[in-house]
């Protein structure tokens, strides 16, 4: 997985910072953070590993590349695909959000259902799919656009005639 770029980066000392670490388009294969003391550079390390711990408490994004597709790292700590966001997951998202209304409520109760395992406490439906999702990863065994395949047909049949 190689880093592509960071963006909106607010943390310690930088502010509104973003960085690209690709030239004519092509991810650098080899990065190297110079500057004088007090620049920025082990904050900017800081920033990315302390994004993975605890990515509520910041705000910027960071992009990789990984098998050829651009990913990034969304609040709530996981990768996600940059392309191919399914509608129906657009769509769920949107109803957490509050900007669709869903008509019923069974439809809502069957995702909360299917989604949230019996051990998970979270009262934060969008946390319960990520578990869902590294479960289906790494306990399942399934590969990454597997598991997104699984959430994304699931979802789809939530959602058929919305």
């Amino acid at each position: 997985m190689k880093l592509v770029k960071l963006e909106d980066v607010n943390f310690k000392i930088l502010k509104n910072f973003s960085i690209d670490f690709r030239k004519d388009n092509k991810i650098l294969n080899l990065i190297v953070l110079a500057g004088v003391n007090g620049s920025g550079k082990t904050t900017l390390l800081d920033f990315i590993n302390y994004k993975f711990d605890n990515p509520y408490k910041i705000e910027g994004k960071i992009y990789f590349e990984y098998k050829g597709e651009l990913y990034f790292l969304q609040k709530d700590g996981y990768l996600y695909r940059t392309t191919e966001v399914s509608n129906s997951i657009e769509k769920f998202f949107a109803y957490l959000q509050g900007e669709i209304y869903l008509s019923k409520r069974d439809t809502l109760m069957k995702v909360l259902h299917y989604i949230k395992a019996k051990d998970d406490k979270s009262k934060d439906l969008k946390i319960s799919i990520v578990r869902y999702i590294k479960k289906l990863i790494f306990e399942d065994g399934l590969a990454p656009k597997e598991a997104y395949k699984k959430l994304d047909k699931y979802l789809k049949t939530v959602f058929k005639g919305m």
